[in-house]
């Protein structure tokens, strides 16, 4: 039986679904107000402090649980499509995760797309990575964590930390990852009737604004299925079981290859 929370969730993106029938070529900043939405049916977890800071440059909002590990850090990565979403639709989110951890999480707002189109949300999120080296932050104390488009780049971070000659994290968790740009897995079709927001189309739009018109579907920075086997961090993959965009499964098992312990 579906719980509460999940009950919400699809009665929200009900809303969406029907707004974005009834409007489809919905302004882009009100595509933004409306995934705004999702903080509200999100619980606060308590006792988690909320400040706001500048990481190298990239705006952030630090998660601090009372009593948590100072020393520890979930970077965050949030979802939306690369054009929406935000550290305020996401922070109880992840001050869930930093709470259950015992650790400070760093919500870290990237630049959207498509002002900010491919590599610019990455280096960003590479930006603030380093950020967190240079206050101190030992690299083994850092894991990565991100849902939907976030998830892609709690991969890629890793990988363009490694190019940049950064040590590297000790791990990353992407909660079911948007990793393809082509949208080429089977589940856009087996997960139609569950999935209520996600479509094959929406996915290429979105893929679209993301990558710009100059952009690459192949690059390995951003279509995560070409990804080469070298091994960078231990990794936790969660993938979704309603969502169309979930990667196929012989392309799981390229991204475990991938990014096998080192």
């Amino acid at each position: 039986m579906a719980s509460k929370r999940t009950e919400e969730l699809n009665k929200l993106y009900l809303e969406w679904v029907a707004a974005l029938k009834a409007n489809p070529e919905m302004p882009l900043d009100e595509l933004r107000h409306m995934f705004e939405q999702w903080g509200r049916i999100t619980g606060e977890p308590g006792g988690v402090d909320y400040i706001e800071t500048d990481a190298g440059g990239v705006p952030a909002m630090w998660a601090v649980p009372k009593g948590c590990a100072q020393d520890r850090v979930l970077l965050c990565a949030h979802g939306g499509g690369y054009v929406a979403g935000s550290m305020y639709t996401h922070r109880k989110v992840y001050a869930h995760a930093a709470k259950a951890i015992g650790c400070r999480a760093l919500i870290v707002d990237y630049r959207r797309a498509p002002e900010n189109v491919h590599p610019g949300p990455l280096n960003d999120m590479a930006r603030s990575y380093k950020w967190l080296l240079d206050q101190g932050i030992r690299p083994d104390h850092v894991a990565l964590i991100g849902d939907s488009a976030g998830g892609g780049l709690a991969v890629t971070t890793i990988l363009r930390a490694r190019e940049q000659g950064l040590p590297l994290p000790a791990a990353t968790m992407p909660l079911s990852p948007w990793l393809d740009m082509d949208a080429t897995g089977e589940t856009f079709e087996t997960n139609a009737a569950k999935d209520l927001l996600v479509t094959r189309d929406i996915i290429r739009t979105m893929a679209g604004a993301f990558l710009g018109e100059a952009g690459n579907r192949q690059d390995p920075l951003a279509n995560r299925c070409m990804l080469t086997s070298r091994g960078s961090r231990r990794s936790i993959f969660r993938p979704g079981l309603v969502k169309r965009c979930s990667t196929t499964a012989a392309n799981w098992r390229i991204l475990q290859a991938s990014l096998a312990w080192m």
